[in-house]
């Protein structure tokens, strides 16, 4: 029989193990990750399941402001139901079972999942995904974004023009980059660039010094320099032991026409296959704040794909518990 206990602060370290050794973890579903956001106000009602004892799942997640939903938390990425790397079919259905029967006990109206991806899964095991549907789960939302399986060099990946850009620049020693902290010089490039589009960077540069405090090991900032001035960064977050996340790639607009952009993203994956990576995971694409959220970027795709990026699902599930 399952037990579920509310998280609480002093479960933070029984949480945070847990989800670095689980089937679908990643650094957004730990509680050191989803403790920058605790300012914001949020309603935290974050789950823990046992089996004998022993930890078998977690459910990061937060209510609404009318107590009315409860949703995989805002804080995160991904949310969704984190479970074990060795569950059974029917233990996997038992903790949703239970999940259901929790919160409509506790009068919610809906639960909202969105679960990590399978590029951040230990395996393409689909048994969770399949259980969910099975309980009456229907999917709201579909969100593209691209990610690159790192089984070559990544000079192979790349699409042939692609790669001669790369050996130019390499052989001409165009640009070098190299790990920093100077997170204050980078900002103020990203929010020039973001500017452009009228849009701002997720997060400020004061919780981006928060989180890199926080893992200082898992968030990587690299910063890319023609005749020693700064021109570019790309930040990493090493989201679990699998797969990498280019969180931001921006350029001073000036070497817009320079390939820079082409070799950052190049860096990237460099360093995520010397850190013993899987994937590298490029974010969404498509556009969150147009009409239409879920309509594709493509001409951002089409980038994407030059890295040998294939398309990977985000998959919003939904259930009404009460009509």
């Amino acid at each position: 029989m399952l037990l579920i206990k509310k998280y609480n602060k002093k479960l933070k370290k029984q949480w945070d193990l847990f989800v670095e050794k689980s089937f679908n973890g990643t650094l957004f579903q730990t509680q050191q990750f989803l403790s920058y956001h605790q300012k914001k106000k949020i309603q935290d009602h974050s789950l823990m399941f046992y089996s004998n004892q022993k930890i078998v799942a977690v459910f990061p997640a937060a209510e609404t402001k009318n107590r009315k939903e409860i949703h995989s938390h805002p804080g995160a990425s991904y949310g969704g139901v984190v479970i074990d790397s060795h569950l059974s079919f029917n233990l996997i259905e038992e903790i949703i079972v239970q999940l259901i029967k929790y919160f409509k006990k506790k009068q919610f109206n809906k639960i909202v999942l969105i679960n990590s991806p399978y590029i951040y899964c230990a395996n393409q095991n689909a048994i969770l995904d399949y259980v969910i549907m099975w309980n009456n789960f229907n999917v709201s939302e579909r969100y593209i974004s691209h990610a690159t399986k790192l089984n070559q060099t990544p000079l192979k990946l790349l699409q042939i023009r692609k790669q001669r850009y790369i050996k130019q620049i390499i052989k001409n020693k165009l640009f070098s980059y190299k790990q920093s902290d100077s997170y204050a010089t980078f900002y103020k490039l990203l929010k020039k660039s973001k500017k452009k589009y009228n849009t701002v960077p997720t997060h400020t540069l004061k919780e981006l010094l928060l989180l890199q405090k926080l893992f200082p090991q898992k968030i990587i900032l690299l910063l890319f320099y023609k005749n020693k001035k700064i021109v570019g960064g790309a930040l990493l977050f090493i989201t679990n032991q699998k797969t990498g996340l280019v969180f931001y790639n921006t350029i001073n607009e000036k070497y817009r026409k320079t390939q820079l952009a082409v070799f950052q993203l190049y860096s990237c994956m460099n360093f995520c296959i010397n850190n013993k990576l899987q994937y590298i995971d490029f974010g969404v694409s498509h556009l969150p704040k147009g009409a239409n959220p879920l309509a594709p970027k493509k001409t951002l795709i089409k980038f994407k794909e030059h890295f040998g990026a294939m398309g990977i699902i985000r998959t919003v599930y939904e259930k009404k518990l009460y009509d």
